[in-house]
């Protein structure tokens, strides 16, 4: 009786903790199991006895608190691949950039495909910039989709912190103004007129106007206002509706190109770019062009918006042709009435300073 009682005395004296365990019996490794607000159980694995009752305590007292607990206690975490194709689908759905994200987001999983997301950091990401040796908007256009990615995983509960929000933004001194001079206009359009004369009207078209390139390509003739002498363009490359003036010359190209494609909705007749002939036009595999021994900056001409990726200049067709930017003020926000005013005025001197450079190159003849 005597041996019962001191038995039931010392079960007394160490009672069992409620929601603490050993799994294995002997191994000193304890775990802690509780039950969520949503009845969800959780199991912990803790170490010893005396932490795996403190974290006990802990879990039942933020389940009384109502405090928001932990929603991957014992998940895998989430690879940084899983987070990167949503965003890419993010960027087809909402992003006139899809295809350039597209590009970049596979040299970003070559990076950390098989990483854990959280486990990125903002000096990791920084070295791998830095060993790129990329130019600043290049860098810049990297880290902007690399922070998009985690913005996204951030707003699905994915993960917490974006590492790319640390990550140094690089100044882009990117501005670079080119004036194209009459001599290498007329030796710019003789060229096209030797090798592809039927491209002549577009070649104007993007000189008169300003357009670029993408604009010029998807412009459709409902666009094309005549009588105000303005072409609506509905999406910029800001994102805006713009109203582009039409002076003498664009409407003369315009008119040549609705004779030729006039059967289209398209005002160049469905092409899709110009870079199939302008860049051969600069002498880039033609021999017989007279370009082929023009100095590297012929190729630095109408190359941004139209033959190439050389050139980073906001507006180059304007620039070119000396008019800056009289023919498109940017971010203009006028309605249809105003930009016929005011276009009106910017057309009155872009002819007239025609007209004197024709009067002067006369006289001097």
């Amino acid at each position: 009786m005597k041996s019962a009682a001191y038995l039931q005395v010392e079960t007394k004296k160490r009672p069992q903790t409620r929601g603490v365990y050993e799994r294995t019996a002997g191994s000193g490794v304890w775990w802690i199991h509780w039950y969520d607000a949503q009845g969800r159980r959780h199991r912990e694995k803790v170490g010893t006895k005396g932490a795996a009752i403190d974290l006990y305590r802990k879990r039942k007292t933020q389940v009384l608190e109502g405090r928001k607990l932990p929603e991957r206690l014992r998940r895998a975490p989430v690879q940084f691949r899983e987070i990167a194709q949503v965003a890419l689908q993010y960027s087809s759905l909402h992003k006139r950039s899809f295809r350039d994200d597209r590009c970049r987001m596979a040299k970003l999983l070559q990076w950390f495909s098989d990483r854990a997301a959280e486990s990125i950091t903002a000096q990791e990401i920084e070295e791998l910039l830095n060993n790129e040796r990329w130019r600043p908007a290049t860098t810049n256009r990297y880290r902007s989709l690399l922070s998009l990615v985690y913005r996204l995983a951030i707003r699905d509960g994915k993960v917490k912190d974006n590492p790319a929000r640390l990550v140094r933004h690089r100044p882009e001194v990117n501005g670079r103004v080119r004036f194209l001079s009459r001599e290498e206009e007329n030796q710019i359009r003789a060229a096209i007129l030797e090798l592809f004369p039927e491209h002549i009207a577009e070649f104007e078209l993007a000189l008169h106007s300003g357009l670029r390139r993408g604009e010029q390509y998807h412009a459709q003739w409902q666009n094309v206002d005549f009588e105000r002498r303005v072409l609506t363009v509905p999406l910029d490359k800001s994102g805006r509706t713009s109203h582009v003036p039409l002076n003498a010359g664009a409407l003369h190209s315009l008119a040549e190109l609705h004779n030729r494609t006039g059967d289209s909705d398209l005002v160049c007749g469905g092409a899709r770019s110009s870079r199939s002939w302008f860049e051969r036009a600069l002498g880039n595999g033609h021999p017989r062009s007279s370009l082929a021994r023009s100095p590297t900056y012929f190729r630095v001409a109408l190359s941004d918006e139209w033959g190439g990726p050389t050139h980073r200049g906001r507006t180059p067709a304007r620039q070119l042709l000396g008019y800056g930017d009289a023919l498109r003020p940017p971010r203009t926000r006028s309605s249809h009435g105003c930009c016929r005013a005011n276009g009106g005025r910017l057309l009155n001197r872009i002819n007239s300073h025609q007209n004197s450079h024709r009067s002067n190159k006369r006289s001097k003849r």
